[in-house]
């Protein structure tokens, strides 16, 4: 799975097991591989998120967790270097759209929104931001995995929230 992402096809890997069994260490193991390899793509780009056990009333938990690491912002820092993070990548990848996706990202990591930004979500009813949300993140993912090859591991998925578990429903599907 590894060697065929590297190469530049996608594919979904699942690792199950009885708790204590080593899930972890091997995706931890995998993911060294992956980090380590060479791809004539650019450098590989490992996307983690865990789910919690207390995590199934936190809506978009793992989904935090992808967004803090593809950032480079853990949750100790303050929030307005994430939302000027946010936005610099945002605007990075998707130019003049970044109203497009920004406001959407941002809200999805519970950040306090400019003005500007937070008009775009107001208008919407809840689920025409959770529908759009969606949208904006399997965008983000196919974006980045156009820029190189991108792993999007998701840990403790029974653990998982009702919205991630729909989120990561869809993005299966990309």
């Amino acid at each position: 799975a590894a060697d065929a992402v590297l190469g530049g096809t996608g594919g979904i890997l699942f690792i199950t097991g009885e708790a204590g069994i080593g899930k972890s260490r091997l995706s931890a193991e995998v993911r060294g591989l992956v980090e380590a390899a060479e791809s004539p793509r650019g450098a590989p780009l490992w996307l983690e998120g865990r789910c919690v056990s207390y995590g199934e009333s936190l809506p978009y938990w793992p989904y935090r967790d992808v967004l803090r690491e593809w950032l480079g912002v853990s949750l100790e820092e303050p929030e307005l270097r994430l939302r000027v993070s946010l936005r610099r990548e945002v605007e990075r990848l998707f130019g003049q759209r970044v109203l497009e996706i920004y406001p959407y990202l941002g809200a999805m990591l519970g950040l306090t929104l400019e003005a500007e930004a937070a008009s775009r979500l107001t208008e919407l009813s809840p689920e025409a931001v959770q529908y759009r949300t969606f949208e904006v993140v399997g965008e983000l993912i196919a974006r980045l995995a156009d820029e190189r090859p991108v792993v999007l591991a998701i840990d403790d998925l029974h653990w998982a929230d009702a919205t991630s578990l729909q989120l990561t429903e869809q993005l299966l599907g990309i």
